[in-house]
């Protein structure tokens, strides 16, 4: 079989439901393949399957493999993907880099722990819970997080890298290089959320799909599969947390593509790193129109912009959200109060 046939035979194997919190049927298949593969791996409630467990990876692959509950109810009758050539159609999300991210595992140098985390359609929790866990860890290593997504359909991935690091950045270009790859700093909320919010260095590397995410209409392209597999297979190869770490403008994104060193004045201050984390952490509390409120700061803290609290009325839903956003910046250290201004320190 070709790596599309392996990773479609795989899909198929593992589409059983599952229920977060419990070792469930989508478990067993997992762990019944990887006890075939003789792949060690550890199963812990409210994180999920880690496997190929490292004191020290060379970097960390995440890939979700909780379901929403029409998928539930789809692998529950077997109905897991069709094929409708050129496209594959079904339950992609996120089975599909579940079986991607097994096969690189099996043909890698084992050097890389994968994370198959349960709870993240219902808020990030098994990441959550794996990085309070293994927190000394996880902010020394580098995160590839699969997902599927509806940006960059036609290439072989999206890399969706909204905290974006320069010399990361090019590490990544450079693995991919043989692949067509999709850039962008727009990334949906999924399990990098989480890494973000804790501190640590992770993008999420995803598989283009188009039509509505989560439902059984979404379809990738079947050419877009081994290309796919490949640059991740490559990315483990490659990928390691750099010593220097220069964080540079998401919106900038597509024009690092082009240059190979960036000049002092184009490096953001480490005031930067506080206010994403802080944006990230947010997340974590439900805060309303995050998206909105996120492209306000950023946009703000890079043009260097003061800005109003009537400003954050428009984007917030209540006084009391924007009071709580405010007085949590200032406590941060992130901005300061100058009369009826706010301005970034």
């Amino acid at each position: 079989m070709n790596i599309t046939e392996q990773i479609l035979e795989l899909f198929q194997e593992i589409g059983k439901p599952t229920v977060d919190g419990k070792f469930g049927e989508k478990e067993e298949a997992i762990t019944a393949w990887l006890d075939k593969e003789n792949i060690k791996h550890e199963y812990i409630p409210g994180i999920g399957l880690i496997v190929n467990k490292q004191k020290n990876p060379k970097n960390i692959v995440v890939s979700h493999m909780d379901l929403i509950k029409p998928f539930q109810k789809r692998f529950e009758k077997n109905e897991v993907f069709v094929l409708d050539k050129p496209y594959i159609q079904g339950a992609l999300d996120n089975t599909i880099t579940n079986a991607v991210a097994l096969l690189a595992l099996k043909n890698s140098d084992m050097k890389t722990e994968l994370v198959l985390t349960e709870g993240e359609e219902s808020g990030l929790i098994g990441m959550t819970n794996y990085l309070e866990k293994f927190k000394d860890k996880a902010i020394s290593c580098m995160f590839i997080n699969l997902d599927v997504t509806n940006e960059g359909f036609g290439y072989a991935c999206s890399v969706e890298y909204d905290r974006p690091v320069f010399e990361i950045l090019k590490s990544i270009q450079i693995s991919l290089s043989e692949i067509q790859s999709f850039y962008t700093h727009r990334r949906f909320c999924d399990d990098t959320d989480a890494i973000n919010a804790a501190g640590a260095n992770g993008f999420s590397y995803c598989l283009p799909t188009e039509g509505v995410i989560h439902s059984f209409k979404n379809r990738a392209l079947l050419n877009s599969i081994e290309p796919y597999f490949l640059g991740l297979e490559s990315l483990m190869k490659e990928l390691s947390l750099p010593e220097e770490r220069t964080t540079i403008d998401p919106w900038k994104l597509e024009d690092y593509l082009s240059v190979e060193m960036i000049s002092e004045k184009e490096k953001l201050p480490p005031i930067y790193h506080d206010l994403t984390a802080f944006i990230a952490e947010k997340s974590h509390r439900n805060i309303k129109a995050l998206n909105m409120i996120e492209m306000f700061l950023t946009k703000s803290f890079l043009n260097k912009h003061l800005f109003t609290k009537e400003d954050l009325d428009k984007i917030t839903l209540s006084e009391e959200e924007t009071n709580d956003l405010l007085e949590t910046l200032i406590d941060e250290g992130i901005v300061e109060k100058i009369e009826n201004n706010f301005k970034f320190n």
